[in-house]
């Protein structure tokens, strides 16, 4: 929120005919369904950000309006500039679910989950290797290990994690990682399934359980009292968003904080390395009771 404000705000000041007033709304389900009350009453916002993996109930709900190649073009916008997986991914679902070719929102980021770690920490415990990379990211059992050595060294809870019921959006980000590690998956042959709970699931859910148990990583914990202990230093490990770099730029920044910190990508703890992503895109409501003018589609662009 604090980054999409900043983002406005130099938007508005390069600006002289277009302006943007920002709202923020709770994010998930309560902002999804104001989305679609806007749509059907037809009050609207202008423009809007929107999630990449809510794109196909938003295109069946036809909440997104589509966004041809000639109105990205007049605005100085192609699909090249951006991230190919993002516009693969977005094309995808256009064509499955809109029938159509053209985007229904434009990749403003690419958020996924990593692992935040204690430089300072890790080397006094000798858990670094020659790269300064944290030892111990193949595999499962590597990984315990290590977490294991470092809690009998350095007597403190080597992962600050956020966990249900305080923060069930964080646990199911790591339960997924772990799930997909297994090449756990939902869909079976188009439809979906529950098959691979029993085993890969339950597998996944376990080794979040297990590490709790043996207090290699913290209970019932809130994201804001998460990203605290790992930024005083009170954890060797945080597993969090990509989002979080800019709190630690501007802890740096401000002298606040005391150890020196690196990120790796979330460790290949199973069979691949595959991790819960997610994108937020810029898109236009589909307003079709009030639709808006070209100029105001333009100036949305």
């Amino acid at each position: 929120g604090i980054r999409m404000k900043q983002i406005v705000e130099e938007f508005n000041k390069s600006q002289q005919e277009v302006r943007v007033t920002q709202t923020t709304l709770t994010w998930g389900e309560p902002f999804y369904t104001k989305v679609h009350t806007a749509v059907v009453s037809g009050e609207t916002p202008d423009v809007m950000t929107y999630h990449l993996s809510r794109f196909a109930a938003g295109i069946l709900a036809k909440d997104l309006r589509p966004l041809t190649t000639d109105e990205l073009s007049q605005a100085g916008l192609q699909a090249s500039d951006f991230q190919k997986s993002l516009i693969d991914s977005s094309l995808e679902l256009s064509k499955k679910y809109g029938q159509t070719d053209q985007l229904f929102g434009v990749p403003l980021d690419i958020h996924t989950l990593v692992l935040y770690y204690n430089k300072t920490a890790l080397q006094k415990a000798d858990l670094l290797d020659a790269d300064g990379k944290p030892k111990g990211l193949d595999g499962i059992e590597e990984f315990t290990k290590m977490l294991t050595a470092f809690k009998e060294k350095a007597r403190v809870t080597p992962i600050a994690f956020s966990s249900a019921p305080a923060d069930a959006a964080s646990t199911w980000r790591a339960w997924f990682t772990l799930f997909k590690q297994q090449k756990g998956d939902f869909i079976k042959d188009g439809q979906l399934s529950f098959a691979d709970m029993p085993n890969q699931g339950k597998t996944s859910l376990q080794v979040l359980a297990d590490f709790a148990q043996q207090g290699l990583l913290t209970k019932n914990t809130t994201y804001p009292a998460m990203v605290a202990l790992f930024t005083v230093g009170r954890s060797a490990f945080m597993i969090n968003g990509n989002w979080e770099v800019p709190t630690h730029v501007d802890m740096q920044k401000q002298g606040k904080l005391s150890f020196e910190y690196g990120i790796v990508p979330f460790p290949k703890l199973f069979e691949n390395q595959d991790t819960w992503a997610d994108s937020h895109q810029l898109a236009i409501p589909n307003n079709q009771k009030t639709a808006p003018s070209p100029e105001k589609v333009a100036a949305a662009l």
